[in-house]
């Protein structure tokens, strides 16, 4: 690509709760455009990477910050700076997820299963 991607030009967002996480997110992808924080009072870091034509914008938690408080601080200010992001991963370890109702082990992807206007969670 020759020119660098607007913020209006990312459609997927992926936050990853560790910074770990994120820099193995990063080795699957063709490559960052480049890292960069938020504006004002967005102090996220940006990663702005590309896998073929989609523009993706990785993010993790602020160290030591953990909960949904922060993942939907987290989320709402990638929301604000990429107002076109149409497709937003959360990459974890899932540690709240296991329970009686559910099998979900060690390796299986989780992904969200909204039913009766509510968000759910599954495993395939």
């Amino acid at each position: 690509m020759d020119t660098m991607p607007s913020d209006q030009d990312y459609i997927v967002g992926w936050i990853c709760v560790l910074q770990t996480e994120r820099d193995a997110a990063e080795k699957i992808l063709d490559g960052p455009y480049m890292n960069r924080f938020g504006d004002g009072h967005d102090s996220n870091l940006y990663t702005l990477e590309r896998m073929g034509y989609h523009n993706i914008v990785i993010t993790y938690l602020p160290i030591g910050w953990q909960g949904g408080n922060t993942v939907i601080m987290v989320a709402t200010r990638m929301m604000n700076k990429f107002p076109n992001i149409k497709i937003g991963l959360m990459v974890g370890i899932g540690g709240g997820v296991p329970r009686a109702q559910v099998d979900v082990r060690l390796g299986h992807v989780v992904i969200s299963q909204p039913q009766s206007g509510y968000g759910g969670v599954g495993a395939v």
